[in-house]
């Protein structure tokens, strides 16, 4: 498997919400994910974004900011 980084861009959205939404399915109390609300707490702090190469399917994000 190649992973691809990428430059994040708000393109990246529905990715990411679907990555995060998919890591917190099960825990207390889980709130979906949707754009607006990553962009509230994860907006500043979103730096690269992860993809498998052969077929563009999102795998991760790297954050330069944990506050």
């Amino acid at each position: 498997m190649t992973i691809r980084i990428v430059g994040y861009a708000n393109r990246h959205l529905p990715a990411i919400a679907r990555l995060l939404n998919d890591e917190y399915l099960h825990s207390f109390e889980f709130i979906p994910f949707d754009e607006e609300r990553i962009l509230s707490q994860y907006g500043d702090g979103i730096s690269a974004f992860l993809s498998r190469e052969d077929n563009d399917e999102a795998i991760g994000l790297i954050r330069d900011s944990f506050a």
